[in-house]
Order: structure tokens, then C-alpha cells, then sequence
């Protein structure tokens, strides 16, 4: 090639650019292309783990505050588990309304088990927030009743609402048919033919539209777009409802549907397919992503790249990994601190957990051993702005803060 120092300047100039462009591209790819970790920081003040919190304690505690009966005993009386006791923050009609929907959920969601571990009478309360997220933490703990968009004056009107109250005017209309043609219409997210088919539940959504439409007409509402960007009008959305029993915009109704979806069909498959369950919070992080990815999730291959998942067997390993006992530790004292920062702030407590604060604490588990690195379990995989590795990520985390946060915010925190 001869010697260097004999080229010319254009030589020596076009060479150099030959050699650095590489370089270049490679620090934009890098850099630009490819997303940079973020670290999330917990408020000052918090710690990891809360001196005294046990992991045998947070279950025992659990436990012993929902505990069913399989038989009547005819042992002395033990004493009774705590009662239900609500923060004296709220305002009375708060109070009512979040024990309206802690004593629906008591009252059909109590007992579940999968192999032999209680689950939570208050798990409908918490997927809820992690599905619809139509809350306002002022008015009731739980999205289930849609409080970011009704303001409800009293119990009775809670324990009647109904599908036609999303037809009360416009607004409301197209605020609460955002779902319309993709997984559902209502809080949890679910199809229209969720759940069993039971008179218990109460008239179908069709029964009680066609009703209202014979009375009132349809509403001239004009059109709406769906998150999947879905035009429709009023009379498009009636056609879609459930026609089985039961209404989804019901507190009552909806969560007997989801006992028995959970009861008839997914936990008998769940049961199936995993062998080990370690805890109530395992169970609950398989579940949320049954509810996200479909109950096919259970059974697909392990070594399929899924969604934001780098594999579906490493889906399964995060489900274990976060509800490990160290893992329990940490998300238990990070609720606790969320609840009492937010106190101490006048704030109420965040409705549940979003990516940033998901990502928080999903950093401080791999810090403490508990988790692989973010780029073990995840991919990104973008869909518009949305990135579904971070969906994976918040999901089962999610819905394991969630059912915590129900039980700490009904013991008076």
C-alpha cells in the first residue's frame, strides 16, 4: 500500500473517513437506536426492606384476615381476625362506597384456592386498577366502579349501576367505550362472554340496553375510535354487549363473573400446567399475564420470543422470581411506604403501579439478588410508542403490589 506519509491530503483525509465512519454509526446505533436503561429512584427516606417485615408475616397476616371455614368447627371460639377498617382521611362517602365494594367482594370472592392456597376476596379490586384504571382514589380504592368518571352520591347508586349509565350523555359515552372492539367493555377488561352464564349475575347488558332504546331511543352521539382505532357509533356498541346473564359495568355481577372464570376455568389450568406454586402472589402474577396474554400463555412453547417477553419459559421464571419470600419482602415495604408517604404528603396513595414505578422496584430486586437483569426476561418490542417489555415488566409486579395495597388500605393504612 506504500508509505502513509507519501499520500496526498485528500488521500489521507478519505481514509481516515473510512475508518471513523464505522465507529460513528456503531455510537448513534447504540445510543440512539437502542433504548438506554433507566434508573428509577424511590423518595427520600425509603428503605428496601421495613425492619420486622417477614416474609412467614405478610402471609400469615393474609391468612388470618380472610381465613374460610371449609366445615363448621366445633372447637372453642377463636378470636376474630381483624375488621375491616378504612384510613379516617377519606370522607364518609368514600368510607360507604369502598365498603360497599369490600363486602361484594367478600361476599362472592372469598374461599378461592388453587392447589390448596387461599387467594384474595379482593383480587377483583386490584386487577381491576391494572386493567381499566378508571379510579379516582378520593372517591373508592378500586376501578372497578369506574370512579374517575361518575361521581357517586351514595351506596344505592353504586350497588344499581348499570350498562345504560354509560349512555348519560356524550362524554361519558365515549370516555367509557374506549375498549369497544378490542378485549372488552368494563373494568377488568374481560370479553363478552366472560365468566358462566348464572341468572345470579342478574339481566344481560342486551336485556337491559334493548330496554333502555325502547324507552329513550338511540343517542345521537356521533362516533367513536377504540384504542385499536375503530370507528363506531351508539348502535354499533349495543350490538357488541353481552348477551349472556350478567352486566360488566356492575360491581356485583361483574365480580361473581370473575370468581367463576377463575374457579371453572382458570385455575383448574393453572393447577394443570405448574406443578410448583410457591405462594398466593405466584398465582397471582401467572394470572395477570393469562389476562393479558391469554390463557394460552400456560401452555406455549418455552422457547418462544412472545410480546415483550424474551422467551415464554422466562415469563415463567419471572412470575416465580418476583413472589420469592425476599421478593415479597421488598414489594410489601415498598406498598407500605407508598401508602404512608403519600399520607404524609396529603396525597392518596397511587392507584396502582405504573412503569416507572414498577421499573423502581424491579431494580431494587436485582440489586438484592432476587432478579436477572431487565434484559433477561424482556425485549423491547414497540408497538407505536408503546414498548410491551415494559407491560411485561409492570404486569405480574403489578397485580402482586395491587393485592397488597387492597389488603393494607382495608386494615385502616
Amino acid at each position: 500500500m506504500g508509505n502513509f506519509s507519501e499520500l496526498s491530503i485528500q488521500n489521507k483525509i478519505a481514509i481516515a473517513i473510512l475508518f471513523v465512519t464505522p465507529m460513528i454509526v456503531a455510537y448513534i446505533v447504540f445510543s440512539v437506536v437502542i433504548p438506554k436503561p433507566e434508573k428509577y429512584s424511590a423518595p427520600t427516606g425509603y428503605v428496601t426492606i421495613i425492619p420486622g417485615v417477614k416474609y412467614e408475616t405478610v402471609i400469615q397476616e393474609f391468612s388470618e384476615t380472610h381465613k374460610v371455614e371449609d366445615t363448621p368447627s366445633t372447637k372453642p371460639q377463636e378470636p376474630a381476625p381483624p375488621k375491616m377498617k378504612i384510613h379516617s382521611s377519606y370522607s364518609a362517602i368514600s368510607r360507604s362506597l369502598n365498603t360497599y365494594l369490600y363486602n361484594v367482594c367478600e361476599q362472592h370472592a372469598s374461599g378461592m384456592k388453587c392447589k390448596g392456597i387461599t387467594l384474595s376476596p379482593l383480587l377483583p379490586l386490584a386487577e381491576a386498577n391494572l386493567e381499566g384504571g378508571r379510579v379516582d382514589t378520593s372517591q373508592t380504592f378500586s376501578a372497578i366502579a369506574h370512579s374517575s368518571v361518575y361521581k357517586f352520591k351514595s351506596v344505592e347508586e353504586l350497588k344499581n349501576f348499570d350498562v345504560t349509565r354509560v349512555l348519560d350523555s356524550e362524554e361519558i359515552w365515549k370516555r367509557m367505550s374506549s375498549e369497544y372492539s378490542t378485549r372488552d367493555r368494563g373494568a377488568l377488561q374481560c370479553n363478552p362472554n366472560y365468566g358462566l352464564d348464572k341468572t345470579s349475575y342478574g339481566k344481560s347488558e342486551k336485556e337491559l340496553l334493548d330496554s333502555y332504546v325502547a324507552e329513550k331511543g338511540i343517542p345521537d352521539y356521533g362516533t367513536n375510535k377504540d384504542s385499536c382505532g375503530n370507528s363506531f357509533d351508539v348502535k354499533e356498541w349495543i350490538a357488541y354487549s353481552r348477551t349472556k346473564h350478567g352486566d360488566r359495568f356492575n360491581v356485583a355481577s361483574l365480580v361473581q363473573m370473575f370468581v367463576d372464570e377463575k374457579t371453572a376455568v382458570e385455575i383448574p389450568l393453572i393447577e394443570k400446567n405448574f406443578q410448583r406454586l410457591q405462594n398466593e402472589y405466584h398465582i397471582y402474577a401467572i394470572m395477570a399475564y393469562n389476562h393479558w396474554i391469554g390463557k394460552g400463555f400456560m401452555t406455549m412453547d418455552p422457547d418462544k420470543a412472545y410480546s415483550g417477553f424474551k422467551s415464554i419459559g422466562r415469563a415463567y421464571e419471572y412470575c416465580e422470581d418476583i413472589s420469592s419470600s425476599k421478593a415479597i419482602e421488598i414489594i410489601y415495604s415498598q406498598c407500605y411506604q407508598d401508602i404512608q408517604n403519600a399520607r404524609r404528603s396529603g396525597t392518596n396513595p397511587p392507584k396502582c403501579l405504573d412503569n416507572s414505578s414498577s421499573r423502581r422496584i424491579f431494580d431494587l430486586l436485582v440489586e438484592n439478588g432476587v432478579c436477572e437483569d431487565w434484559d433477561y426476561y424482556f425485549r423491547h418490542k414497540w408497538t407505536g410508542s408503546w414498548d410491551q417489555g415494559n407491560t411485561a415488566c409492570l404486569y405480574g409486579l403489578g397485580i402482586i403490589y395491587g393485592v397488597m395495597q387492597m389488603n393494607m388500605l382495608y386494615s385502616g393504612n
